[in-house]
Parts: C-alpha cells; structure tokens; sequence
C-alpha cells in the first residue's frame, strides 16, 4: 500500500506586515516510488473574516436598517467567488471581509513516485498595505487563514488550514509635524525646514515608493527616486548607508545562497525593507518626558518615562519620583491599557483599495504622544494587557517596567465603507496613585494621630522601643492619571515561534 503526504506550513514567524510577500509551502512526498500519483492541482487562497458587535456601533452606521442584510449578502457573494471547497475552512459565525487568491509557478497536473517521490510548490502572493490588521476586540474581530485545496487523482479533495497574524505596516505611523513631538527631536538638524514637513504623504520625510520598479534598478540616489530634498537628513544619510551596505553584502554573497534559506521568509535588511525598521527604531528611541503629577491638595510625584512610542514586545520603562512631592504615596497601580471607540469626527470618502470593505487609516504619531489627555467617548470599550502594583511608603525614586505583550495589537485606525468616522484602538498607561486625603505637613507635630508620614519626617522616633511601630489609621484616596503612548508593530524576530504553522492531508492508494 502506498501512501501520498502533503503538508502546507508556514514559516516562523507566522506573522506577516500589511504589504509584506505571503509564502506559504506545500511539500509532497511518495512513500513508495513504484506508484503513481496524479497530482491535478494544488491551489490556494488567503482569507479574511470578521465580526461586528452591531449594537455597540449602530448609531455610526451609514444604513442601519439594513446592514444586517448587507453583510449576509456579501458574505454569500464572496462564498460563491471562493468556490464549495473552499467555504468549509470558514467559520460559519464570521463574514468574509477579504479574499485574494495565492499565485504559484508549479505547471498542472503532474506526476509523482515513479521517477521522483518529492515536490515542493511554492504559494505566494502580496498583501494589501491598507488591509485591517488582526484583532479581537469589543467592538470588531478580524482573523486570516490560508486555504490550501488538494486535489489528487480521482479522490476526494482535501483542504488545508493555515491561521496567520496581520500586523499594520509601519508606514502607517509617521508623523504629519515632526516638530511638535520630542519622539522625533533626536532627528531635527539646521537643514531640516518646518516647510518640509507636510500632510502629503508623498512628501514625508520618513515615506519611499519602494513599489516604484525606478527603485529597483541601478542606484536609487542617482537616477532621482530618492530625492534628498524630501526627505529628512539623518533618514536620507540612514538609506544610502543602508544601500551601501546591502551593494556590498550583494556582492559577497552572490553565490553562497544555502538550500536552508531558501526555504524560509527571506528576512534581509535590503533597502526595500530598511525605511519601516529604521522609522520603528527612530520613534522608539525618544528622549525623556517628565510630568509632575499634584492634586489639589499638594504635589503627589513626578513621573519619568524614557519612551512615549515602543514596539510590541519592548517594555516601557520609567520612574516615580517622589523627593518634592508633598503629599505621601502608599501605593500606585500601573496598566497597560487599550481602549477601543468609534471617533467620528474623521471623515473619509477615499478607498484606497476597492476589494476591501475595511481599511486601515494611517495614524499621526506625534499628535497621540503630545496629547496630555484622552478625550474618549463614553462608551469606549477597555482591555488591560498589564498591572502591576508598587509599594510608594517611605520611597523616593522608583523605578518600573511595563512589558507590551507580543500578542497585544498595535495602535491602528479603522475605516470602512459602512459607517462613519473610524474605528481607533488608542493605547495609555494609566497611574492610580492612593494618597493621604490630607497633607500631613501642615499638621502640628504634636496631633495625637499623627500620620505614618509624619512619622518620620521626626529627628527621634516617637516610640521609645523603635523595633517597631504602631499601625496609624490614615484616611486615603484614589488619583487616577492616564498617559498616551502609541504601540506599533515590532520585527517579525520578536514573533518567533518554537513550531512551524503546518497543516497535513494524507491520500493512501486503494
């Protein structure tokens, strides 16, 4: 008896930027080299499905008498563009929002286990830079697989699932006022005028046309694709260096490519890559922000953060600095937090793609991380990613660390055909500090209930036996202050795995 094996998989990380290359692999393998296998077709299609909580965005849609009949009707239509087959790898709950079929090289049909035993069929295709990224949220719910169908002589066709991440291309954080934001004052030079910095994309300074084919030809610098006059100095001098390096690189190792690394997601820091990896480590790499935090009472303590724009899987990193403040801190609870909520007032008649029924809008950077307060409707939805709590009794400095979960979403904005405004998933770090109600400094000394404070700011203990002290009953409240910071997506190396995505079928000869 012979046996046929087919296994689609994924390389890590199965993790993918919007307007990134998908590559999905199928490897067929013949146990036994005297049967033959007809291998028809081998085709594939990546998928995309969502949810609505339809009563929490009602009032922001365009016809809400009639989307429920609307999303049924587009769910059916692009079901029967995908073909029978196909609909059984869906989930039933889920509508259908994306459908882009997967190209592959390989010539149908073919023979396999007389002369060869092995195949391999390469799947691939290119993502949308605006396509939503993958999120599970109060309000929406997006989710991408990749359908693989098998067919293989006469026997009943077989259908592989793939699940993947999409994450938003870092091109979609930029800042529209680079002047306005300390993330980006390590870039300002004398050479660099406010005039340059404009709403046009085309004329950021972080943006390049890496879809031009100008590009790709002999050297960018020359023939005018890169122009130095829109784009920043220190970002223009970053991708020579970076182009230099990736000529030299090209040179060298021209004929070393290993059969290993073919297999896998090529991950190279070429110039075609290099604009979203270096914009990522620039934001992120920010000078210190300071904020004194006081209640009406008297000052509470000042907070230090070493970053206002990280990446998913970096940490936050900070201090509370309480030596000035006047009003005792005994604890302080930090989270990490993501609200989402329907901002209406952006409006947009622009569909950049005309396939998708969602699309993400790009963010401005510097205006999320300059906005001391959040304004956020009533009704915004909220999710803690991380908490922590912190002892502040009898602290001056404190330093603290607050890690962004890899499996969190990134800051992004959500437009669509079928409502008004965008959908936002804004992120904040939210302090709740619990201090003295009272400010134990303007009370005499010689008050019988003296606070725990007060307790030491005495030259001599006021308990002749100092090996301990009594318990104070001090009267306490709840401050709470948010900070806005923007999440953005990090390397695919920080999403590494320690399994492949892989899927398997078997077919065994009757």
């Amino acid at each position: 008896m012979s046996d046929l094996d087919i296994t689609a998989q994924i390389y890590e990380p199965q993790v993918f930027l919007c307007g990134e290359v998908f590559r999905c692999e199928v490897c067929i393998t013949a146990s036994d080299s005297k049967s033959a296998w007809k291998i028809r077709t081998i085709e594939g299609v990546l998928v995309g499905q969502y949810r609505l909580n339809l009563p929490s965005i009602s009032e922001h849609l365009k016809d809400s008498s009639s989307m429920n009949n609307d999303f049924n009707k587009l769910s059916l239509e692009e079901k029967l563009k995908m073909g029978d087959v196909y609909t059984f790898g869906l989930d039933p709950q889920s509508y259908v929002s994306w459908i882009r079929p997967l190209k592959s090289t390989t010539q149908f049909p073919f023979q396999l286990g007389v002369e060869r035993q092995t195949a391999k069929i390469i799947l691939k295709t290119r993502l949308p830079e605006n396509l939503p990224p993958s999120y599970r949220g109060h309000i929406i719910r997006f989710a991408y697989k990749v359908l693989v169908k098998v067919d293989v002589d006469d026997k009943p066709t077989q259908l592989l699932r793939l699940p993947f991440r999409v994450l938003p291309t870092v091109t979609s954080y930029y800042p529209l006022d680079s002047f306005s934001t300390p993330s980006a004052s390590g870039l300002m030079s004398n050479t660099y005028s406010e005039s340059q910095s404009v709403c046009d994309r085309i004329s950021d300074p972080f943006y390049v046309d890496f879809n031009s084919q100008v590009v790709y030809g002999n050297n960018p610098f020359e023939n005018g694709s890169l122009q130095k006059t829109a784009m920043h100095p220190a970002v223009y001098e970053k991708l020579y260096q970076l182009y230099i390096d990736d000529q030299v690189s090209s040179t060298v190792n021209s004929g070393k490519k290993s059969k290993k690394n073919k297999n896998k997601r090529a991950r190279t820091a070429s110039l075609s890559q290099s604009p979203s990896s270096m914009f990522a480590e620039i934001v992120s790499s920010g000078p210190l922000a300071s904020f004194m935090i006081s209640a009406p009472n008297g000052h509470i303590c000042r907070i230090g953060i070493f970053k206002m724009i990280a990446r998913l899987g970096d940490s936050l990193r900070g201090y509370l600095d309480f030596r000035t403040t006047s009003l005792p801190s005994f604890e302080c609870i930090i989270r990490a937090q993501t609200y989402e909520y329907f901002d209406s007032s952006p409006q947009t008649d622009v569909y950049p793609d005309k396939d998708l029924s969602f699309f993400s809008f790009p963010i401005d950077v510097p205006s999320v991380s300059k906005s001391k307060a959040l304004k956020l409707p009533e009704n915004a939805m909220k999710t803690t990613w991380f908490e922590t709590k912190l002892e502040c009794a009898n602290t001056k400095f404190l330093p603290f660390s607050i890690p962004l979960p890899i499996n969190a979403p990134a800051e992004f904005m959500l437009a669509s055909r079928y409502w008004n405004g965008v959908c936002r998933v804004h992120w904040c770090i939210r302090f709740d500090f619990i201090v003295a109600k009272a400010n134990p400094r303007k009370k005499s000394l010689s008050t019988p209930d003296l606070g725990l404070y007060n307790l030491f700011l005495r030259d001599t203990p006021i308990s002749k036996n100092p090996e301990y002290t009594s318990s104070i009953d001090c009267e306490t409240q709840t401050l709470p202050w948010e900070l806005p910071v923007c999440v953005i997506p990090n390397g695919p190396t920080v999403f590494l795995l320690p399994t492949h995505s892989v899927s398997t079928c078997n077919f065994t000869e009757s």
